[in-house]
C-alpha cells in the first residue's frame, strides 16, 4: 500500500518532526504539490508522479530509510526542473535530503530550488564504491558563493552542495557528480577547477579533480 498525494492546491505535511510514511507517491501537479512544515521519513518508497510533480522540503530533513538505490523513483516522466525535490538553496543550514545507505551503487538525490520564479535542477548522484557498513549521508544545495573561497568571486560557481555523513562505522570510499544550473555560472566556465572543503576548524580546502 501507499499514501497517494494528489489535488488540486499544495498539500502541506506537518507535525512535531517525528512523521513517518511507509510508501509515499506525490501525483499533484502545482507548484509545489507538497510542502514540509516539519521534518520526515520515508520509510519505503519514494514516487514522483505525472510531468510535474515538485516536493518543497524547505529548510527540513526528509530522511528516506529505504537503503535500496531506487527508493526515490517517478513515473510519468524523468525528474527535472519540473519534477524534484526542492530545498530552500537561499538557506546553508537547512537539513536537506538523508539517504539510508546500505550496499554500493549509485544513489540519486533528485534536489532542486526555486529562484525568483525559476526552478532549477541540480541533482547529486553520489556513487558507494566501496562499501563496509550501513550510515546515511544528507545533501542539500546553496545558491551562494562558497563563503570560504577568495574575494573578489570572480570565475566561479555561485553554488555548492553541502555533504554530509552519519552512523558509518567505517567511512565508504565515494565518487560524487553534481549538476549545476547554467544561471549560476560566473566567468569563464572552462578555467573551473572541482574542489571542497572540510567542515572543521580551522577549515581545509582543496582541489578535488
Amino acid at each position: 500500500g501507499r499514501i497517494r498525494l494528489a489535488g488540486t492546491a499544495t498539500q502541506i505535511i506537518g507535525g512535531d518532526g517525528t512523521g513517518q510514511f511507509g510508501n509515499l507517491t506525490l501525483d499533484n501537479a502545482q507548484n509545489p504539490g507538497a510542502t514540509l512544515t516539519a521534518n520526515q521519513t520515508i520509510n519505503g518508497t519514494l514516487t514522483l508522479a505525472g510531468t510535474t510533480s515538485l516536493f518543497n522540503i524547505d529548510i527540513y530533513r526528509l530522511r528516506i530509510n529505504n537503503g535500496a538505490t531506487g527508493a526515490i523513483a517517478t513515473t510519468g516522466g524523468g525528474f527535472g526542473t519540473s519534477k524534484h525535490i526542492r530545498v530552500n538553496a537561499a538557506a546553508p543550514t537547512a537539513l536537506g535530503l538523508e539517504r539510508y545507505i546500505t550496499s554500493a551503487g549509485l544513489y540519486l538525490f533528485p534536489l532542486g530550488e526555486v529562484d525568483g520564479t525559476t526552478n532549477k535542477y541540480t541533482p547529486a548522484e553520489v556513487n558507494i564504491n566501496t562499501f563496509t557498513d550501513d550510515g546515511y549521508i544528507a545533501i542539500n544545495p546553496v545558491d551562494q558563493f562558497l563563503q570560504t573561497v577568495n574575494s573578489p568571486y570572480n570565475n566561479m560557481l555561485s553554488y555548492y552542495w553541502r555533504v554530509r555523513r552519519r552512523d558509518f562505522a567505517s567511512a565508504p570510499t565515494v565518487s560524487m557528480r553534481f549538476t549545476y544550473d547554467n544561471a549560476d555560472i560566473d566567468g569563464v566556465e572552462n578555467t573551473y577547477v572541482p574542489g571542497r572543503v572540510l567542515d572543521e576548524s580551522p577549515f581545509t580546502r582543496s582541489a578535488d579533480g
